[in-house]
């Protein structure tokens, strides 16, 4: 069936702002919420993972850290007990080597917590500019900012500032 009627195409949009005027009325005049929500959304979730997962490997590398230079667990057999005592003798014979060992990983892991903590403050930072945007983009969209560098133009401003809040 065909539409016939030309007037089939602007009622569609007719409902659409219809639909998005009762979105914002249930939603309330605040919309920060909304923005906050764009700006979780438009980081990748990939990067926000690969975050998560490098933290995850961080506190497995502190607790292998910890381990270095403790004896494995040997069977109570005598091989066992001749590798223990194996193992012990090149332990003991390496006694200046192990100290400098944990703490250049420590350092190391302690130079990972530090650059994951940057990251993660950029993820925060990118998260609350793209809901500025998102906030922005509502602004100038909305007319506000128009209207309002309008009105400032007939009064000799010559700029919107005074709209955008901060």
């Amino acid at each position: 069936m065909t539409s016939d009627n030309p007037s089939a195409g602007p009622r569609t949009a007719d409902v659409q702002i219809i639909m998005r005027r009762v979105r914002e009325r249930i939603r309330g005049v605040d919309r920060e919420h909304e923005w906050a929500r764009y700006g979780r959304k438009s980081v990748p979730q990939q990067l926000v993972a690969s975050v998560a997962r490098m933290r995850v490997a961080t506190t497995s590398l502190r607790a292998a850290i910890s381990r270095i230079g403790i004896p494995p667990p040997a069977p109570a057999t005598v091989r066992g007990r001749v590798g223990m005592t194996a193992v012990l003798m090149v332990r003991r014979a390496m006694f200046w080597l192990l100290p400098p060992i944990q703490v250049a990983q420590t350092q190391l892991v302690d130079a990972m917590d530090q650059h994951l903590a940057a990251t993660e403050e950029i993820l925060q930072l990118l998260r609350h500019t793209n809901s500025e945007v998102a906030r922005l983009e509502h602004l100038i969209h909305s007319g506000t900012v128009q209207a309002a560098a309008g009105a400032d133009s007939r009064e000799g401003n010559g700029t919107a500032k005074r709209v955008l809040p901060s």
